[in-house]
């Protein structure tokens, strides 16, 4: 009569030993191949990545000349944020192919970069990236006062 309560015994003890192992926020599923089973983690919707982005024109160094600077926050702050510039714009799809330009870190949630002016009667598109979002597009331009800023487009090939 002793051997059944030890037989539950041992299967309480295993029980509770399997429900002690399985992480906290995890669940347990059943595999299809027999009784075992396998732990995977509860999951979440991450929070979506927000970038802000705004060119400004401000001195870097005291009594230095005024540079342009692209600046805004992450939120939520975490990992670098990587500047990109537009190499090639499609104006039929109104879409730019963009180009690693600077990597910067985050210091409070906010980040500045130093970023070039366009050359003369030019125009660069520049844009922020962390992880997979994207900040709004920022185009810099250097024109005269009656001209219109020329876009990175790509001519098209005749055939």
């Amino acid at each position: 009569m002793r051997s059944p309560r030890i037989v539950v015994a041992v299967l309480a003890l295993a029980l509770a030993a399997m429900l002690a192992l399985t992480p906290s926020g995890a669940t347990a599923r059943e595999v299809a191949r027999g009784d075992l089973l396998q732990v995977a983690p509860a999951q979440a919707d991450p929070a979506p990545v927000v970038v802000g982005a705004r060119v400004v024109e401000k001195r870097v160094r005291k009594k230095g000349p005024k540079r342009l600077v692209m600046v805004g926050k992450v939120v939520p702050a975490k990992g670098p944020v990587y500047i990109q510039r537009a190499t090639k714009c499609n104006k039929a799809t109104s879409t730019c192919n963009f180009k690693f330009y600077k990597k910067v870190f985050l210091k409070k949630g906010g980040y500045q970069a130093v970023i070039e002016a366009a050359p003369k009667l030019r125009a660069w598109v520049w844009r922020a990236k962390v992880k997979a979002s994207f900040s709004e597009v920022w185009m810099t331009c250097t024109k005269r006062p009656s001209q219109e800023c020329k876009l990175p487009y790509v001519k098209p090939r005749k055939k």
